[in-house]
């Protein structure tokens, strides 16, 4: 956060849960007159519905807290090792380029991008981290650029050592499955034409016929 601000940003929002692990929340900084701003919405105006509670908020300054004592060279070797089982395990799987990227909002941490070659594997990326998800022990992939550019990421910050390699043998399992089963795959799964039209399958599929 403090980066952004030393770079001239006039406000900024970061997640007070994902890499913080702290309660659902949110943390703004920047201009006192825009912080002030959302603090009145959060009274009177449109955010009054999504008010954050009084644990939200001791639980988000507890996380701050923690981050700030937290070994985070240690941490960042640990998710390196996981990292580096992610590459070393899918790195000469036909069809998969796999890729080191760093976090581009400049968070520490490094993530496994997995492009797919569907004319190779026989599946999109969108098919193969929706039957990655669908298992009997679910495996969540970023899955954001599935459709619009057939790759997903593999994230180091939710797994150890025993389950990255869980996760590097789903995936090899889906790509040595025989044509009949991913045909199968492709039809549970079919493909759509953008991110925005599975979005909306997403929503359709939440309202009761």
């Amino acid at each position: 956060m403090r980066n952004f601000i030393e770079r001239s940003a006039d406000f900024v929002c970061f997640s007070g849960h994902k890499f913080l692990s702290g309660s659902t929340s949110g943390i703004i900084a920047g201009r006192r007159d825009l912080v002030e701003a959302c603090l009145y919405h959060q009274y009177y105006g449109i955010g009054r519905a999504m008010k954050v509670g009084k644990e939200g908020i001791v639980g988000v300054m507890a996380a701050l807290e923690q981050w700030e004592r937290l070994d985070h060279k240690t941490v960042q070797a640990e998710q390196k090792r996981i990292v580096n089982k992610f590459v070393s395990g899918l790195k000469n799987v036909l069809g998969l380029t796999v890729t080191v990227e760093p976090d581009p909002t400049e968070n520490p941490v490094q993530r496994v991008k997995v492009q797919v070659d569907p004319r190779i594997i026989g599946l999109t990326a969108f098919q193969m981290s929706a039957e990655l998800a669908a298992g009997d022990s679910p495996i969540i992939v970023r899955d954001h650029q599935v459709i619009d550019e057939n790759f997903f990421f593999l994230d180091p910050c939710n797994v150890n050592l025993e389950q990255a390699e869980i996760v590097v043998k789903a995936i090899k399992k889906i790509v040595d499955l025989p044509d009949e089963a991913k045909q199968k795959i492709r039809q549970t799964y079919p493909p759509f034409p953008n991110s925005a039209n599975l979005l909306v399958a997403k929503l359709q599929s939440w309202i009761p016929e």
